[in-house]
């Protein structure tokens, strides 16, 4: 699928991100490790979606979660 970039899409897709952050639906998080290479590398930006469900959850998804008396996220692929 090709999408058309322009700046009112950069900025819409901004705009929603921010309002997300705001609304405390979405988090951002600095990935650091390389056991998610090469989908994710040391340093990379992810955005995380708080609200999915448990049952929206399929094989290849990158989920991100903190155990109970962990000081940072943990994320992990599904397989």
């Amino acid at each position: 699928m090709l999408i058309n970039v322009n700046k009112y899409n950069v900025q819409f897709a901004l705009n929603l991100l921010f309002f997300l952050k705001k609304m405390k639906r979405i988090s951002e998080f600095n990935y650091n490790g390389p056991s998610m290479s090469p989908v994710l590398k040391p340093g990379d930006g992810i955005v995380v979606n708080k609200i999915a469900g448990l049952d929206t959850f399929k094989v290849g998804d990158i989920i991100c979660f903190r155990p109970e008396n962990f000081e940072y996220f943990i994320i992990h692929r599904i397989i």
